[in-house]
């Protein structure tokens, strides 16, 4: 799944993965130029991996903070 994302999603940059307790079993963090990217790369996760998948999107609190500012 990882080499397919590379290949086909070369513009995803993954941050880091955690493990939950919760109704998520992983949560990876990404970083992507847009939204169509993650999604591009959340459906070779489905349908390479067998998983559902969730995206959203984050804003860092300091860049929010800028634009609440302005």
């Amino acid at each position: 799944v990882k080499d397919a994302i590379r290949q086909r999603c070369p513009s995803v940059r993954w941050k880091d993965s955690y493990v939950t307790m919760n109704g998520y079993d992983v949560v990876d963090v990404v970083e992507a130029p847009d939204a169509a990217e993650v999604e591009k790369a959340a459906m070779i996760i489905r349908s390479m991996a067998h998983a559902t998948t969730h995206t959203t999107q984050a804003t860092p609190w300091k860049s929010f903070l800028q634009t609440m500012a302005s």
